[in-house]
């Protein structure tokens, strides 16, 4: 290969990277704002930086809060170039409706959504549309509320990596609500969100144990579990949750039910973790 030829190559490969280097512009979520985004600081390195930016630095759409429905999108996000990404900036954001079709318009006009907290909160949504909603570990918080309903089944073990490295969790969905789907995730994924709240369950006795069992084998435990139970529970489950945390070692003060209860709450406070049952 001729040394002109290398050099044309080097060239081509240098500004492939630089290309890539534009579409991959980086951005913080925190304290979102409604103006447009500043411009870029790299367009003052030279007038070429100047034209990759223009050309290929994906459009940011900053919101304090977006509560998205399938009729509304194009209102709230009208992309004025199909080619470049475009990115969602928010505090705070609510898909509810048909989140399919937000889903589908977010494809075809290459938005990616990234916030300090999400919620879905009605409507239906399928595995496909939630993997493309978290692919990018793109939200802090996030709550699937009851409202929700899965286009087809989802097994826990599906739905845990694509919100385990989140910083707190909500969800409460029939699909979710069953079993051992948790506890084998967790044990699957040896993570769990520092906040895990899940509302709505209807699982044996064992099986919440064995909830409380692989949180205790992880490495590091959450900061705050709250199961939320449909009927009422025992005491016996309360003395066996109780007897868990004793024999795992792990220093905590707990508070006994009085009463029949139905939610088991482990939080941490002041560096000490409390567990109630209420």
């Amino acid at each position: 290969m001729s040394t002109k030829s290398n050099d044309t190559a080097i060239k081509r490969f240098t500004y492939d990277w630089l290309i890539r280097f534009a579409e991959l512009h980086p951005f913080e979520v925190t304290n979102p704002i409604f103006e447009d985004a500043p411009p870029s600081k790299y367009t003052a390195i030279s007038p070429l930086f100047t034209t990759l930016m223009v050309r290929h630095k994906p459009t940011f759409w900053y919101y304090s809060e977006l509560r998205l429905k399938h009729n509304n999108m194009q209102t709230r996000v009208n992309p004025s170039n199909s080619m470049k990404r475009n990115i969602i900036i928010c505090k705070f954001v609510e898909f509810h409706g048909h989140v399919s079709d937000i889903v589908a318009a977010f494809i075809k006009n290459r938005v990616t959504c990234y916030s300090n907290s999400m919620r879905i909160s009605t409507g239906t949504v399928s595995p496909d549309d939630l993997k493309y909603l978290f692919k990018y570990r793109n939200h802090d918080k996030v709550a699937i509320l009851t409202g929700v309903n899965l286009t087809k089944p989802m097994p826990v073990t599906d739905f845990w990596p694509l919100i385990m490295h989140c910083k707190s969790i909500l969800f409460n969905m029939e699909e979710f609500a069953h079993g051992e789907g948790i506890a084998n995730a967790i044990k699957e994924y040896r993570l769990c969100p520092d906040e895990l709240y899940v509302s709505g369950l209807d699982m044996p006795k064992n099986a919440v144990l064995d909830v409380f069992d692989s949180i205790l084998a992880l490495p590091t435990h959450p900061k705050n579990v709250n199961l939320r139970f449909l009927q009422n529970q025992t005491a016996s489950l309360a003395r066996a949750v109780i007897k868990t945390y004793v024999f795992s070692g792990v220093a905590v003060k707990h508070c006994r039910p009085k009463r029949p209860y139905q939610t088991i709450d482990y939080i941490k406070q002041d560096g000490l973790l409390v567990g109630y049952f209420h």
